[in-house]
């Protein structure tokens, strides 16, 4: 009489999935993780200049690019500077933060476009 025993837990095929799997989702993260924590100091950078801005109103756009400039060297982001935008818009400042960044999918490639809005709003008169 042969004597059959029952396989327990995961067979070699389901654990090299598995294995798969997470192997993929680290490798994702490794790219995605980076491009989060960016996007979160350009949010930063721009509520900054915006609370430098509501303290002591910044006059013209030299001032403006140069409360971005100390915070881009501030969070060592100095790369960013050309991504940066000051334009009038009436009496208000429009601070723009446009840039791409690529995710490798392992099949395919995607490009993420981060962009950003801030609006400093002049002191009434």
């Amino acid at each position: 009489m042969l004597h059959r025993t029952k396989q327990k837990g995961a067979g070699a095929l389901g654990t090299l999935i598995a294995v798969a799997v997470i192997a993929y989702g680290v490798y994702f993260a490794i790219q995605a993780v980076p491009q989060y924590l960016e996007s979160s100091q350009v949010d930063s950078i721009l509520q900054t200049v915006a609370d430098i801005h509501h303290k002591k109103p910044l006059k013209d756009a030299g001032e403006v690019k140069s409360a971005i400039e100390a915070q881009l060297y501030i969070n060592q982001m100095q790369g960013l500077k050309d991504a940066f935008s000051v334009t009038r818009l009436n009496n208000d400042w429009v601070v723009k933060a446009r840039y791409e960044r690529e995710l490798n999918l392992l099949f395919t490639k995607q490009q993420k476009v981060y962009e950003k809005t801030l609006v400093l709003e002049s002191p009434a008169s």
